[in-house]
Parts: structure tokens; sequence; C-alpha cells
């Protein structure tokens, strides 16, 4: 089995334990050699990883000698190195967000392109892979039908303060998770009025409704000091209400229903949380992709409807 060869634009943090750490695990693949304006951050990943990463200092040399990139670079150069892999007719994952609204009009185009060529574009949204909501999603169905049409989603998804924007953009950071969850719960394609209320590098707060009624409030917290707390995730349906609780130790659930105001707890079963896993899954998923044995877990036209906030 021929490897594919995958490089790496921008060797932050993300990249190596998002990446590098789950690529290294796959068979099938070779990693080109990365690109960073940081060159000591190539020293990081031989350090975290044991990689002795081949160095290029250009990125364009880099893109010709893989198969596919993985782009990690700061979010405002994610656009024009997603269009740049692109037009070289190479597969991608991009970390989110994937542009500026700016820039939406010519990816739009290019996308299109790339669709033709049959080439895979994908980015890391944990959310989809996270087992909390996807039982959730599993669900959804059978809730509709015994408590009514969904009325809103709320969620709380705080964090402790090692996950601060450092660019005082929290809503930057986190928002585009939220509206592909939302996206991938309800269904896309959905015009949506949208509400700024907070944005800090601790804070973020958003509201807003969808043109089919459903409402949607997100927000969350880099204040907690080193405490990883639960996430909250609220469903109101019609005649009653699902509350979910995320953690690392364990997931809970409750559904109270609206004529009793009983909380009941729901026997959720599902798999303990792990980041690593989830890691190892998107990386997966687009190797798969790659190499036709797999369908991407997310399609281009779902990535540009959450392409920024």
């Amino acid at each position: 089995m021929e490897k594919v060869k995958i490089g790496l634009i921008g060797l932050s943090d993300t990249a190596i334990e998002n990446h590098i750490k789950p690529l290294l695990k796959l068979d099938g693949v070779f990693l080109s050699g990365g690109y960073d304006t940081d060159l000591e951050a190539f020293s990081r990943v031989e350090q975290e990883t044991g990689l002795k990463l081949q160095v290029f200092g250009d990125v364009t040399d880099l893109v010709r000698a893989s198969d596919a990139l993985i782009i990690s670079t700061p979010a405002d150069d994610h656009g024009i190195n997603l269009f740049g892999c692109l037009i070289h007719r190479k597969h991608v994952l991009c970390q989110p967000p994937l542009c500026k609204k700016s820039e939406i009009d010519n990816l739009k185009d290019t996308f299109s392109l790339a669709n033709s060529a049959k080439l895979q574009i994908s980015t890391y949204y944990p959310r989809r892979f996270d087992p909390l909501y996807v039982w959730l999603k599993q669900q959804l169905s059978n809730l509709t039908k015994k408590y009514g049409k969904a009325v809103s989603l709320n969620t709380d998804f705080s964090y402790p303060e090692k996950r601060a924007s450092k660019k005082n953009n929290l809503l930057g950071k986190y928002y585009d998770q939220d509206a592909d969850y939302l996206n991938f719960l309800f269904g896309g394609g959905i015009q949506q009025t949208v509400y700024k209320i907070e944005n800090s590098g601790t804070h973020y707060e958003i509201a807003g409704k969808r043109e089919d009624g459903i409402c949607f409030r997100f927000q969350g917290s880099c204040a907690l000091g080193e405490e990883k707390p639960y996430e909250n995730v609220e469903l109101r349906l019609e005649r009653a209400t699902v509350y979910l609780y995320c953690g690392l130790d364990a997931d809970k659930g409750f559904i109270m229903e609206h004529a009793t105001a009983e909380m009941l707890p729901i026997k959720l079963n599902t798999e303990i949380y792990s980041e690593e896993v989830i890691a190892q899954q998107i990386n997966q998923n687009f190797v798969d992709a790659i190499r036709g044995e797999a369908p991407c877990y997310i399609n281009w036209k779902e990535l540009l409807q959450n392409y920024c906030y």
C-alpha cells in the first residue's frame, strides 16, 4: 500500500496534539515535512514526538512534496493557505475557521473545483465525535416524537484558564464548533439571525434564531483556574427539556417533563470522552477519505456554513 504523504503547514501545539501524534499511530501515512516561520517549532515537535520533521523554507515546496496538507497556522492565514493547497490539487484538513468573510466568495469557487477533482476537504470539529453529542444526535428523532419539536438549544462550554484566547477573542476560538453542532443536530442550510453579546479573551456569548424557529444561545468562559468543569447542553422541546452534562469522569443526563416539572435521569451509557481518541478518529477519517475507504465526515457545503463568525 502506497503511503499518503502529509505535510504540515504550521507547527503549533494544536498541530502536535491534534495531528502529528495521531498521524504517527496510523499505518500508510508518511509525514513529508513541515513549514513554520518559527524554526524552533521543529525542535518542539522532536521533543514532543521524537519525530525529526523535514524543514521546508517555502510553503509551496511543501505543498508540491505532499499528497495532503494539514493547516494549523494562525487563523488570519487559513484562507490563503487553504486556497494555495486547493489550487495545487491537494487534499487538505484545515483547523477552523476556514477563512475571513472577505475571502469566502473566492473560496466557494475553489471548493467547487476541488469537489469536481474529488479532493477531500476536512476540518477539526470534535463535537461530532464526542459520545454525548453523538448520543443526542441519534436520539433527537425519538425525543421529538415523544415531546414535540425542538424549540431551543443552549450550551455552556467553559474551560480552564489555559484555554483563554491570547488575541482577546474567545468567540473566534470556539464559535465555529458551536455553529457546526447546531447545524449537525438540526440540519444545515437554514438562514440564521445572530447577535454577538460578549467577546473577550476569557468570556464569550452569542445568541440567535434560525429561520425554522429554533433559538440558540452559546456561551463559555476561560476563567476557571485549572479545573475542568462539566459542559452543559440544554435542549428545550415543546413538552420537555433535556439537560446533558459532559465531563471527564462520566456524562449525565436528565429530562424534565413540563407537565410535572419532575427531573428524570437518563441512562446514557456513553463512552468516556477522550481528546486523544477523537483526534485519532478525525485524522483516521481524513486518511480513509483520501484513500476512498470512507466518506469525509463533513462535506464542503457544511464547512462553508461555518467559515467564520
